[in-house]
């Protein structure tokens, strides 16, 4: 029992390792256009080919909107993994926050 809870933990670090530096590509993407803020929404690895993922994220931008609160955008990227590290693949990708949605556009489909 002990070691299932163990692999089950050192499996989620893992994952959640590997979905913060496939954050970092995005994030040095958006570092020049002024964002203030970048939250991941979904990190998923494609079944089919481990070194491709989808990534969403909310940014909050540098400036407001018409009622003086933070501007925030939803955005959505493909990435693919270069030796140990995640580029971007495709950008402008159709935002989603839901896994099985994730693996459609993966998969060249739409929701």
């Amino acid at each position: 029992m002990i070691v299932v809870l163990a692999a089950l933990l050192f499996g989620l670090s893992g994952c959640d390792g590997q979905a913060k530096q496939a954050m970092e590509p995005v994030d040095q993407f958006l570092k020049p256009m002024g964002v203030k803020e970048t939250k991941m929404s979904l990190f998923v690895t494609d079944p089919a080919s481990a070194d491709r993922a989808y990534i969403s994220a909310v940014v909050t931008w540098n400036f407001a909107n018409a009622a003086g609160q933070p501007q925030k955008e939803n955005l959505g990227f493909f990435l693919k993994k270069n030796g140990d590290k995640w580029q971007i693949e495709k950008q402008g990708i159709q935002y989603t926050d839901d896994q099985s949605n994730a693996l459609i556009l993966l998969k060249g489909g739409k929701f």
